[in-house]
This record gives C-alpha cells, sequence and structure tokens, in this order.
C-alpha cells in the first residue's frame, strides 16, 4: 500500500525544479518542428550548413528525445502522489484520475488540431488511462508474493529492454538473410514519391496557408496521431511513467538527500556512456549506407534509444545531486515556478512559435536558421520564467492547471490564494 508522505515540501519543490529544467530543454528540440514537416521527425536535415549544422547536432545528441521523456518520468511520480493523497483523504481515485485524464486528452486534441501537430499532451493522457491498468494490475493478487516497490522498477526495466532487444534480433536477422530484396527496394523507392509529396504539401500548407487550410491540414492527421498513441504508451511511456511511480512509493523522491549516491551514479554512468553512444548512433544513423541498408538503421536507432534513455537518466541524476546541495536547491529555485505551470508554459510557447512560424502568422517558416532559433527559445524562456513567479504572486495555480483542476474536481477552484 501507498502511504502518505508526512512532509512533501522537498519534494515537490525537487519535482518542479525538474519540471521547469525539462520543459525549457524541451522547447529547444520543439522548436525545429515548427519549421519542418513532421513526417520528417527524427530525421537529420541534410540542407544544415555551418552554425546551423553544428547546432543541429547538439540539439539531437543532447536534448532530441530525453527531455520528453524526463516529462514522462515526472508524469509517473505525480501519478503516484496522486494516488497517496486520495488514500489519505479517503477520495475516490479511479474517477479523479479518468477525468484529469480526459480533461488531458481533451485538452491535447484542441491543441492538435488548432496550434501544433506536435502536440503530446493526448499521448500522456491515453498513456495514462492504459498506465492506471497496468498498475491496478501489478497491484493484484497475482503479484501478491512479489514484493514491492522492487516489482515495478524489475517490470519497467524490462519493458524497456525488450524492444531494443527485439531491434537487435531483427538487425541481425535482416543482415544474415537480406531477405527484404528488390521488392522491398523497389516499395521504398515508390513510397519515397509520395513521402516527397506530402512534404512539399505541409510546408507550402504551414508557410503560406491560412489559420483553416492549416486547421484542416492538422485535422486529416489527428487521427493518426491518436491512433499511434496506444502503441507509444506501451513502446516507451508506460515503462518510464512506472520508473518514476517507483520513485515515489520507494520514498526515494520524498528522502532525496538519503540517495546522493544513486543519483551521483545516474549522472556519472547517464551521462558518460549516453553521450558516447548518442553521438556514435548519430553518426551511424546518418551514414549514407543506413538509407539503403534496414539492419544499419535498425542498429543505429537501438543505440540511439538506450543512449536517449541514459542521458535522460544522467540529466535526472543531475539536477538531483545538485539539489540536494543547499547553495544549488537556491540557484535552481527559479525554475520552481515555471515547473507548477508547465502546462499553461508549453501551451502558450507553442500558440507563440505558431504564430511566429506559420503562414496565419508571421509566416518565419523555413526561414530561421536553426542557431537562430536558439535566440527565439532563449526570449521567450527570459519572459516566460520571471512571468510566472509573478503570476504565482497572486494566483495559486496557472491559468490551464487551474482549469484543468476545476474539470479534475467537477467544482470551481479557487485561483487566487487563500488569505
Amino acid at each position: 500500500m501507498i502511504t502518505p508522505t508526512a512532509d512533501n515540501q522537498p519534494r515537490i519543490d525537487a519535482l518542479d525544479i525538474l519540471r521547469g529544467f525539462a520543459l525549457s530543454g524541451l522547447m529547444f528540440m520543439n522548436i525545429e518542428w515548427f519549421n519542418r514537416s513532421h513526417l520528417e521527425f527524427e530525421t537529420w536535415d541534410t540542407s544544415l550548413t555551418g552554425i546551423d549544422h553544428a547546432v543541429g547536432w547538439l540539439i539531437k545528441c543532447f536534448i532530441e528525445g530525453k527531455f520528453y521523456a524526463l516529462f514522462a518520468l515526472l508524469f509517473g511520480m505525480g501519478f503516484a502522489i496522486m494516488i497517496s493523497r486520495s488514500q489519505s483523504n479517503d477520495t475516490p481515485f479511479a474517477a479523479i484520475f479518468t477525468r484529469r485524464m480526459l480533461a488531458l486528452f481533451a485538452f491535447g486534441v484542441c491543441h492538435l488540431l488548432f496550434v501544433w501537430e506536435g502536440d503530446i499532451l493526448q499521448s500522456y493522457a491515453i498513456s495514462g488511462l492504459m498506465f492506471w491498468g497496468v498498475v491496478s494490475f501489478l497491484n493484484g493478487h497475482y503479484f501478491e508474493h512479489i514484493k514491492r516497490p522492487e516489482l515495478y522498477i524489475k517490470v519497467a526495466l524490462w519493458w524497456l529492454a525488450i524492444p531494443l532487444i527485439i531491434s537487435v534480433i531483427a538487425a541481425l536477422y535482416i543482415g544474415v538473410t537480406k531477405d527484404y530484396g528488390e521488392a522491398l527496394q523497389t516499395s521504398q523507392i515508390n513510397e519515397q514519391v509520395q513521402f516527397d509529396a506530402d512534404v512539399k504539401h505541409e510546408i507550402e500548407t504551414l508557410s503560406n496557408g491560412t489559420f483553416i487550410e492549416a486547421t484542416k491540414l492538422r485535422f486529416d492527421r489527428a487521427l493518426l496521431m491518436i491512433g499511434i498513441a496506444p502503441f507509444m504508451a506501451l513502446y516507451q511511456f508506460i515503462p518510464i511513467f512506472l520508473i518514476g511511480y517507483w520513485l515515489i512509493v520507494s520514498g526515494i523522491m520524498q528522502r532525496y538527500k538519503e540517495h546522493a549516491f544513486l543519483f551521483l551514479s545516474l549522472k556519472r554512468v547517464g551521462l558518460g556512456l549516453g553521450v558516447l553512444l548518442t553521438v556514435f548512433a548519430s553518426l551511424f544513423r546518418n551514414h549514407p549506407e543506413a538509407e539503403h541498408l534496414l539492419e544499419v538503421e535498425l542498429s543505429g536507432y537501438m543505440l540511439f534509444v538506450t543512449g536517449q534513455y541514459l542521458m535522460t537518466a544522467g540529466y535526472f541524476g543531475l539536477i538531483m545531486s545538485l539539489l540536494i546541495a543547499p547553495k544549488w536547491q537556491t540557484r535552481l529555485s527559479f525554475l520552481a515556478p515555471f515547473g507548477r505551470m508547465a502546462l499553461s508554459n508549453y501551451l502558450l510557447q507553442c500558440i507563440i512559435l505558431s504564430l511566429l512560424f506559420y503562414g496565419y502568422g508571421l509566416a518565419w517558416y523555413g526561414e530561421v536558421g536553426r542557431a537562430s532559433q536558439m535566440w527565439i527559445v532563449l526570449a521567450i524562456l527570459l519572459i516566460q520564467i520571471p512571468l510566472s513567479a509573478l503570476w504565482l504572486r497572486t494566483f495559486a495555480f496557472g491559468p490551464f492547471e487551474w482549469f484543468w483542476r476545476c474539470l479534475t474536481y467537477k467544482e470551481w477552484v479557487k485561483l487566487r490564494h487563500k488569505h
């Protein structure tokens, strides 16, 4: 059983700072996909040269995939905290959590249709509902003989490892047998022609189209995005949620100052080995032969994803190691208000970027180099971070966090601080 934490404050401060750190990093990656076709997601932009090429590589190696995984880790922690609070207050958790996820799904769908095709909220919502089923199953009588919370971390690590192992086996099999042969190559050529046409259509619509035209494009792809969410949940999100869940139910996050060795190990191994794997995999995947040899692409992808997981663990360990020292907790505290308003800040970032880059705004789509995009990110963060602190002096929640809470509890929650 999960027991409520007696002193939540250190844990809440750490989570808010982590959330602010993750949101800051996420924006450095997201901005690229307001300037490129989403059909090219996770591919390298071969048109980059000079400083844009260097910045693109830095983002791919040190940011891409790491920060949304860190958000997933925090989601799992929040899930465990909600259970703890519902038990201490004797409230019906299942109904509250279901409403919370349905509200998040509604936010995500609106964001997906009217702002940005890269929305992650609806995926988190679907993954969250599936995760609730997984946790209920693991907490059932089938596993009564297995000690908790070790069960959660063991299941999570195996869950993450299995797809990677399958990728290795598939790459070896394809490399030995070459079964895909000429038929697959012909199919790839035909698919490439259609792909190029779809990319051209998206670029034209987003760079020059009206809001209605852009919305129609997003609407046409929305069902596909929502449809793949359950597969993303099974492949990646649920096991990461489960690790976050374990970090709370084990008491590690509540007493994080007692676990300095764990966080130091995560930092050293995660960043050390993770950087090496990620850099190598990026070079490996972008080798010219990778376009023609499926086994090379699969192997490179497996190494890159492994590097992502390790670097996510490394970033988490780095921030937690710093927070153990009071001076660093003070220095990083500026991220806490920004993290407390993560939903509002994420949505506002996407609205701003859509108005800057899309045709119904300033139409900068494809006109701003990769390096120059970083200055836009910094400018937005320099506005949002102090604005979040200023907002929370008067209000208890960010605007979207408040509305989300109202929908979750089916009542109008007071927005202003209680005096």
